[in-house]
């Protein structure tokens, strides 16, 4: 488990659009597929920090480790959806991801969601791995997608 990393929320200004979209470019060669290939990045990263809540996880020597992104606006629904969440593989096993996932849940809760869902490629069994650990159960696969979902 990482004692050293701390967890901070991205807020919506240009500096730190600019510092999302540079973290993205970083991150996007580790994720399967690359982000980069489905959307700009750019454009996604104004979109996220327009909509969603964003999260960071820094070490105590100030490097990124980490980020994700949840939107919790179905207020209809009460379904909280990540978008992404992507660690720097010099971090992978060491609760880097958890700590974000955590995050994540606990800013649905508080949003009033009941349940969290998020979609993985097939091919990243890894990560399925990993979200099953924190309870995501598969609901269905679409296509190369498989959407997960975790009540809270």
């Amino acid at each position: 488990m990482v004692s050293e990393i701390s967890i901070f929320e991205l807020g919506e200004n240009i500096a730190n659009q600019r510092a999302l979209y540079k973290l993205l470019l970083r991150l996007d060669e580790f994720y399967i597929p690359r982000i980069s290939s489905q959307i700009d990045l750019k454009e996604y990263s104004m979109k996220l920090l327009k909509s969603a809540r964003v999260f960071c996880a820094i070490t105590n020597k100030k490097k990124y480790a980490g980020l994700l992104a949840i939107y919790v606006n179905d207020k209809v629904n009460c379904k909280a959806f990540i978008s992404t969440i992507g660690v720097f593989p010099v971090y992978n096993g060491l609760g880097v991801s958890k700590a974000l996932m955590l995050k994540a849940f606990e800013i649905a809760a508080d949003s009033g969601m009941s349940v969290v869902l998020l979609e993985v490629n097939i091919n990243n069994q890894r990560a399925v791995s990993f979200y099953k650990k924190l309870g995501f159960e598969e609901k269905n696969k679409d296509g190369n997608k498989i959407v997960m979902v975790k009540e809270i």
